[in-house]
C-alpha cells in the first residue's frame, strides 16, 4: 500500500488531509450588562457581527445561554464597578458559517 501524499510546498511537512482543511475563521460578538442599583434594573445588550448593539430581554445568564445554544463560545470576560453601579462585558466567538 503506498504512503499517503504529502501537502505540496511544505517541504515534506504535513499530511494532505490537514493541508486541505485550511485555517478556521472566527466571528466575534459581545454582551454588555450594566447594573444600576438605584433603579434596581439591569440592561443586557448584544452586538453580533455586522449588526448594531441591541437591548435583550432576560438576564445575563439567559442571554449567554441562548447564544451558547447558537454555537457561541465565551472567550473573555471583564467586570468593573463602583458604588451602586456595575458593568460586565463578555466576548464570544464562533466559527464562521455556524
Amino acid at each position: 500500500m503506498p504512503a499517503p501524499a504529502r501537502a505540496p510546498g511544505l517541504g515534506g511537512l504535513g499530511w494532505a488531509t490537514g493541508y486541505r482543511l485550511g485555517v478556521p475563521t472566527w466571528e466575534y460578538a459581545s454582551v454588555i450588562t450594566a447594573n444600576d442599583a438605584e433603579s434596581q434594573r439591569a440592561g443586557v445588550s448584544v452586538k453580533l457581527p455586522g449588526g448594531q448593539s441591541e437591548r435583550q430581554q432576560g438576564d445575563t445568564s439567559s442571554v449567554l445561554n441562548r447564544l451558547g445554544s447558537e454555537g457561541w463560545e465565551l472567550v473573555s470576560y471583564h467586570s468593573s464597578g463602583a458604588g451602586t453601579w456595575g458593568f460586565e462585558q463578555f466576548w464570544l466567538k464562533r466559527q464562521s458559517g455556524s
